[in-house]
């Protein structure tokens, strides 16, 4: 078993961090050569440039962080309420246990694709459903609007 991980997980995240000091191209595989870190800063006529000071790289690393601190600490809260529901004595327990486990058992590429079209702004059933209740007067573009795209994806990943 340690070896499929290593194979799996490992030795990709190792090759991973290599290219990361290469001038490697999908244009040109097989190509590449040593640049120490190049990728990240690189001096030249007194100006920094390179991957530390692209300001849309620090936008990637703030959105990559609000993501994993929103997904983890949503999921946190939900796995600890969902285990001490589960914990209790009530009828339908079994039948409750079974579909909590049913999100996962489902592919992610169908779980995603079956949440873009829910939450598709003129055909999703969420919006369906807000409107229905009065929540919202109108649909809303939860995956095409900045403001709630964010959000939207924690929620689905959760």
């Amino acid at each position: 078993m340690l070896v499929a991980l290593a194979v799996v997980a490992v030795w990709p995240l190792v090759r991973t961090f290599g290219f990361a000091f290469t001038d490697a191209s999908l244009s040109a595989p097989g190509s590449a050569s040593f640049i120490g870190f190049e990728n990240f800063a690189v001096r030249d006529e007194g100006y920094w440039y390179g991957l530390i000071t692209d300001p849309l790289w620090w936008v990637s690393v703030k959105n990559t962080l609000v993501f994993a601190f929103g997904s983890v600490a949503i999921e946190m809260l939900l796995g600890v309420t969902l285990a001490l529901v589960m914990n209790t004595s009530f009828p339908g327990r079994g039948l409750f246990r079974a579909a909590v486990l049913i999100p996962w058992a489902i592919p992610t590429v169908v779980s995603a694709k079956m949440w873009a079209w829910m939450l598709h702004d003129q055909f999703g059933v969420v919006n369906h459903v807000l409107l229905k209740l009065g929540l919202i007067a109108q649909p809303i573009a939860w995956l095409a609007d900045p403001d709630l795209t964010m959000l939207s994806v924690i929620l689905v990943d959760a």
